[in-house]
Order: C-alpha cells, then sequence, then structure tokens
C-alpha cells in the first residue's frame, strides 16, 4: 500500500462508499481481511478471536483513513495496528 499511495487512497475510499453498489466488494474486502487475521490468531478462542479481528480491523481501517487523509504518515498505520495487537493479544492472557 506505501509503494502504491494513489490506488491506497482509492481503495479506502471504496470501502468507506455508502453507495450501495459497492457493498458486495466491501463485504469481499472485509472477509479477506478477516481470514488473514483469524489465520494468525488459530490458537485463541472463536469469541475472542472474532472480537480481536473487529477492533483490529477498525484499527487499521481508521489508521488507512488518517494516513489517506494527509492527518499521519504511512509509519503510522502499522504502528496503531502493532499496538492494538500488542494491547489485545497478550501472552498468557
Amino acid at each position: 500500500m506505501e509503494r502504491y499511495p494513489n490506488l491506497t487512497s482509492a481503495f479506502v475510499t471504496a470501502i468507506a462508499s455508502p453507495d450501495p453498489p459497492v457493498a458486495p466488494w466491501q463485504h469481499e474486502m472485509a472477509a479477506v481481511l478477516v481470514a488473514l487475521v483469524s489465520d494468525a490468531l488459530s490458537g485463541v478462542g472463536l469469541e475472542e478471536r472474532n472480537g480481536i479481528v473487529r477492533v483490529l480491523s477498525w484499527v487499521w481501517f481508521g489508521a488507512l483513513l488518517g494516513w489517506v487523509n494527509g492527518w499521519t504518515d504511512v509509519g503510522t498505520v502499522g504502528d496503531e495496528l502493532a499496538g492494538a495487537a500488542r494491547l489485545l493479544v497478550r501472552p498468557g492472557g
């Protein structure tokens, strides 16, 4: 996403669009994200995993929104996501 900031901007605009014809694509993108994060949390119970995925999805979206709108830089996206993951997934927790 960092290599193609214009594409990222278009992507974020599309997933935030209230236009009904875009909804199937938004759901598909959400399903891909859920699958990616869920795979990384295979040892976590289903209910907890679903909650973690939901929160990380929102953090990721918010950080991307901040980046494409110029509120933050690209490094902030990863930093915010990593920070949220550390808070949500604690070893032995």
